[in-house]
C-alpha cells in the first residue's frame, strides 16, 4: 500500500489491490550486494506521488521519487537544501514569484514507458515538474495534495474547474496555468496570489515530485503500482500487501555524502568517516509488510530487519532510563536512536456526522479521556500529553493549558448538556482503527472504556491502513484515532488539519469548517514567525478547543533500535529519503543470523 500465486493473486486483484503487468505475482527475488532489510507496519497504499500521503507509503516512495528540495540529513538543526534544484529559489521583492532552476543531467530510471529511447530513462526537464504539479488539479487522481496549490497559485483554480466537463483530461493537462510554468527546460516559475512562506517546506514533499507524462500514458490506471522516478532506487517488485523490493537506480547521477566541514558538529562526530562516498551506498532495499508488532519485534531480534520502531509491549524490556538499551541488547551490539518528533495523536470526531455535530457531546468525550494514562499505557511515557495542536518544537505555539483535561464530573455535566444524560438516548458510536495492529485495537478499547464511564457505548471497526484512508477520504468515519507526522515544522501545517478547505479527501478528517477559524488561519498562514503571528495562533487554539473537533491526545517521542550491522542511521521522521545514505555490513548480519 508476495509471494502470492494463482487463486490468491486473483483474489487480491478482485479486492482492488491492482498489480501492474511490470511486477505481477512473482517469486521472492534474490538480491545481491548490500541489502537493507526493513519492515512496513501496513500495506503500501499507492506508488503515485499525487495520492500518497501516509508515512508507510512515503517510506517507500521517497527512495524512488525526488523533489526540488530536501532536508539536510547531516545538519544538527532543521535545514532545507537543494535536491533536484540547482540552488535555492529566487524570490521576487513582493514574495509572489519564485524561480527555481534545475540541475542538468538528472535522468529518470530506465522504464519501458520511454519508448522513444528504447526504454532508457530520459533527462528530467522542468516540464516534468509542472506536469506532476498540475495532476493534483485533476479529480481523477484523487489527489491528497491539491491543498498545496489550491487557492494559492495564479490560475490553478480555473484550471481545476476545466475537468469533468467533457474535454479529455489528457487534453486539459496540455493547457497552461498562468502561475505554474516551465520557462525553459531547466527553469520553473511559480506565481502566487499571496505570499507563501511555507513553500520551501512544501517543495520537499513527495507531492512535488516530477512525473513523466510517458508513465501516465503507458500505465494509465496501473500507474499507482508502477513508479517511475529520478531517485536513487527503482522498484523491481511491487506487492503492496506483502513485499516491495527496490534496487539501485543505475541511472542515478553522481552524488556524494558531503565533506565533514559541511556537517553539523553532532553529525560530524557520527559521519566524518563517510564523507565523500558516492550514494546510494546500498544495492537494494527489501520492505516486508508485517502488520503485527510482535512478529516485527521477533524478526528484529533474529536479524531479519535492520532497525525497528520499538513496540510498546517491549519498550521496558529494551530501554532503561528512557535513554539507553538494556545490557542484554547492548551485548548484541544493538543501539537506540530517539528524537522528540513532530508526531501527535488525538481522538478525531467527524463534525459533519449527524451525531457528532453536537459540540457538547464532543467536549464530553474530550473530558472523559485520561491522556496521562494514554501516554503511560501506550507509549511507556515516551513523549508528553497534548495540551494544544502544535508540538513543543514548533515556534509560536500558544502555551496555554488544555480546556478539556481529564475530568469525569465535567464530562457527565457536558453529556447531559448535549441532551444525553448518562448516555441515555445516544446511539452506539463507531470507532474505526487506523490499522489492524494490536496496539491500535487496544487504544480503541481504551477509549471505549473511557466513554463507558459517562454512558457512551463504542463499536470498534478494525481496518487496514488503506481501508481507513479510503473511509477518511469519503467522510465515512465517525470517530477514529487521528494522527499527524508534520510535513514541515510550522504551525500552519498542524493547524491546517482544522482548516475548512482541507476537509476530506484532504487531511482535515474531522471535517471541521469554522468560518472564524478559517479567516484567522488564512491571515496567520501568510505571516512569518513573531509575536503578532503567535496572537493569531492562540486565537485559533481557543476556537479549536471550544469547538472540540479533536479530543487532544499525546505528543510522541520516536525511538528506534538499530542492529549493529546497519551503518549511518539515526532517527529522523522528518527526513524520509535517508536510505540513500545507509550502509550494511552484510558479513556481520550473516554471522548473527547463523549464530541465532
Amino acid at each position: 500500500m508476495k509471494n502470492f500465486k494463482s487463486i490468491r493473486c486473483v483474489a487480491l486483484a478482485f479486492l482492488a489491490i491492482i498489480v501492474s503487468a511490470g511486477f505481477g505475482c512473482t517469486k521472492k527475488e534474490t538480491l545481491n550486494g548490500k541489502v537493507y532489510l526493513t519492515v512496513s507496519r501496513d500495506n503500501i497504499k499507492s506508488a503515485d506521488p499525487t495520492n500518497a500521503y501516509d508515512e508507510v507509503t512515503l517510506d517507500v516512495l521517497q527512495q524512488i521519487y525526488e523533489t526540488p528540495y530536501q532536508y539536510n540529513y547531516f545538519a544538527d538543526e532543521t535545514e532545507v537544501i537543494p535536491l533536484l534544484a540547482d540552488g535555492m529559489p529566487e524570490v521576487s521583492k513582493d514574495k509572489l514569484t519564485y524561480t527555481i532552476r534545475l540541475k542538468k543531467g538528472i535522468r529518470f530510471q530506465d522504464d519501458p514507458c520511454f519508448k522513444a529511447s528504447g526504454g532508457k530513462g530520459r533527462e528530467l526537464k522542468a516540464q516534468d515538474l509542472v506536469y506532476g504539479w498540475k495532476r493534483h488539479a485533476d479529480p481523477a487522481t484523487e489527489s491528497q495534495g491539491f491543498w498545496i496549490w489550491e487557492g494559492k497559485i495564479v490560475g490553478i483554480d480555473e484550471f481545476a474547474a476545466k475537468f469533468g466537463k467533457g474535454r479529455p483530461a489528457a487534453e486539459i493537462m496540455q493547457d497552461e496555468v498562468e502561475g505554474m510554468k516551465a520557462i525553459d527546460d531547466y527553469t520553473v516559475q511559480l506565481k502566487f496570489k499571496k505570499p507563501y512562506p511555507q513553500l520551501i517546506y512544501i517543495l520537499t514533499m513527495t507531492f512535488t515530485a516530477p512525473i513523466p507524462v510517458e508513465a501516465i500514458t503507458e500505465y494509465g490506471k496501473g500507474f499507482p503500482t508502477h513508479p517511475v522516478g529520478t531517485g536513487p532506487f527503482r522498484a523491481t517488485q511491487w506487492q503492496p500487501t506483502s513485499e516491495i523490493v527496490l534496487v539501485k537506480n543505475e541511472n542515478y547521477r553522481d552524488d556524494f555524502i558531503p565533506s565533514s566541514d559541511k556537517m553539523g558538529p553532532k553529525r560530524r562526530a557520527q559521519f566524518a568517516s563517510e564523507a565523500g562516498k558516492k550514494i546510494p551506498l546500498l544495492d537494494a532495499i527489501r520492505f516486508t509488510v508485517v502488520k503485527e508488532e510482535q512478529p516485527r519485534w521477533l524478526g528484529f531480534l533474529k536479524g531479519k530487519y535492520d532497525q525497528i520502531k520499538i513496540p510498546k509491549d517491549n519498550f521496558d524490556a529494551a530501554i532503561e532510563n528512557l535513554t539507553q538499551v538494556k545490557p542484554e541488547l547492548a551485548k548484541k551490539g544493538v543501539t537506540v536512536s530517539y528524537e522528540p518528533s513532530l508526531i501527535f495523536w488525538y481522538a478525531s470526531m467527524n463534525t459533519e456526522d449527524p451525531i457528532m455535530k453536537n459540540k457538547y457531546l464532543r467536549q464530553a468525550i474530550a473530558s472523559s479521556i485520561d491522556r496521562d494514562e494514554w501516554l503511560k499505557k501506550f507509549k511507556n511515557g515516551r513523549g508528553s500529553i497534548q495540551n494544544e495542536a502544535n508540538p513543543p518544537a514548533i515556534v509560536d505555539r500558544c502555551g496555554k493549558p488544555y480546556r478539556w483535561s481529564y475530568d469525569l464530573a465535567r464530562a457527565k455535566e457536558l453529556i447531559k448538556k448535549a441532551g444525553y444524560p448518562d448516555g441515555k438516548g445516544l446511539p452506539t458510536l463507531k470507532w474505526d482503527t487506523r490499522n489492524g495492529e494490536m496496539t491500535d485495537r487496544q487504544i480503541a478499547e481504551f477509549v471505549g472504556r473511557a466513554l463507558a464511564q459517562i454512558g457512551i457505548k463504542l463499536e470498534i471497526n478494525v481496518n487496514t491502513f488503506p481501508a481507513y484512508l479510503d473511509k477518511m477520504k469519503r467522510k465515512n468515519l465517525q470517530m477514529s484515532k487521528g494522527g499527524w507526522n508534520m510535513d514541515y515544522p510550522d504551525a500552519e501545517n498542524s493547524l491546517g488539519l482544522l482548516y475548512g478547505p482541507n476537509k476530506s479527501p484532504g487531511p482535515n478528517e474531522a471535517n471541521f469548517d469554522n468560518p472564524e477559524f478559517n479567516k484567522i488561519f488564512e491571515k496567520m498562514a501568510l505571516m512569518p514567525p513573531g509575536p503578532e503571528r503567535r496572537k493569531l495562533i492562540c486565537q485559533l487554539e481557543e476556537i479549536a478547543q471550544e469547538e472540540a473537533p479533536w479530543a487532544y491526545g499525546i505528543f510522541e517521542n520516536e525511538y528506534r533500535l538499530i542492529n549493529k550491522w546497519l551503518k549511518n542511521y539515526y532517527t529522523s521522521e522528518q527526513i524520509m529519503n535517508k536510505y540513500k545514505y545507509l550502509d550494511v555490513d552484510m558479513a556481520a548480519r550473516e554471522q548473527f543470523q547463523n549464530e541465532g
